[in-house]
């Protein structure tokens, strides 16, 4: 989800030059961020990632009453950081433990499965 999501952000404020498009993509991650997980493998992100992103969103948020660029600068040093270090862990994960990634899913029983067509 962070991933996908820091690219998109990242190509709207870089190369679209729409910094309120990049805060609209990212906003809604801080803000699940900010609940706190319910899984152990969220756990384990914000234990990873929670600190770094929460201070990059600080500067998003300076940035937002300043207009700083050197507030956006910031944050995105933090953010490409983040990115670069999770491109790194996707070749390793190739499998998902359902128990630790969605416990509610692992417990769910005779559930109906739409296919379409």
């Amino acid at each position: 989800m962070w991933y996908e999501a820091l690219d998109d952000a990242s190509r709207l404020y870089f190369v679209n030059n729409n910094p309120e498009g990049m805060r609209a993509v990212l906003e809604p991650l801080h803000e699940l961020m900010n609940k706190g997980p319910q899984t152990k493998c969220e756990v384990a992100f914000q234990q990873q990632y929670g600190h770094d992103l929460q201070s990059a969103w600080g500067h998003v948020v300076k940035w937002r009453r300043s207009g700083k660029k050197a507030d956006m600068n910031a944050a995105w040093e933090i953010y490409c950081e983040i990115f670069r270090k999770i491109h790194k862990e996707i070749p390793n994960l190739r499998t998902l433990d359902i128990d630790l990634c969605s416990p509610r899913l692992a417990a769910a029983r005779d559930l109906d499965l739409a296919v379409p067509g």
